[in-house]
């Protein structure tokens, strides 16, 4: 509120007092508490890699979840190979993941050969009947598949850093080294490591 000194007291002034009242009143006790507040943030940066799409623009009391370039990547509930129920979110959190509805072989492929190249770890995740994990219902590939074959990455933070689409493995691996060193900063780097692959 700008009022330091007196909140350091315990107190607010008058004009404090009255701003708050009137925005809290009409959300009621849980003001703060509203999921589009809360999960709503949308990055614009070198970090993420926007292809056109609009993220949903989030009210204050409804979130509309999506994985358009830049949002939080939404959770959505898988179950992995011993019957255990998983969150998509629990899948983040200490490298970047590139994650699709039966992701195909290019992309793994791509994942090994562009983290060799940029020496970052990266995983490869498919959902699906021939993946790792299985989708609860059909939110996953409803928010997840762009398009058969396509793939989502999301950074470490679980934020949606890009969009990827290719046909076969050496599209794939270029693309996904394109975006991922863009976003890295590490251009130079991968370039001498694309040569050097070539010759």
């Amino acid at each position: 509120m700008g009022e330091g000194a007196l909140f350091a007291k315990g107190r607010i002034s008058a004009e404090a007092e009255l701003f708050l009242k009137q925005r809290t009143a009409p959300h009621g006790d849980n003001a703060v508490l509203h999921t589009g507040y809360q999960l709503g943030t949308v990055y614009h940066s070198q970090a993420v890699v926007p292809n056109g799409e609009k993220a949903p623009v989030p009210e204050l009391v409804e979130y509309v979840e999506s994985t358009v370039p830049g949002v939080r990547a939404p959770h959505a509930w898988l179950e992995d190979s011993s019957g255990k129920r998983v969150s998509t979110i629990d899948l983040w959190g200490r490298r970047f993941v590139l994650i699709g509805h039966e992701l195909q072989e290019p992309w793994r492929e791509a994942v090994r050969q562009v983290s060799e190249m940029l020496d970052i770890e990266i995983a490869a995740i498919s959902v699906g009947e021939q993946g790792a994990y299985h989708a609860m219902d059909s939110k996953f590939e409803n928010l997840y598949e762009v398009q058969k074959g396509d793939a989502v990455l999301i950074r470490p933070d679980g934020f949606v850093a890009a969009k990827l689409s290719a046909s076969h493995a050496r599209s794939a691996s270029h693309e996904l080294g394109r975006v991922l060193s863009g976003i890295l900063g590490v251009t130079g780097r991968m370039e001498m490591s694309a040569a050097d692959a070539v010759a």
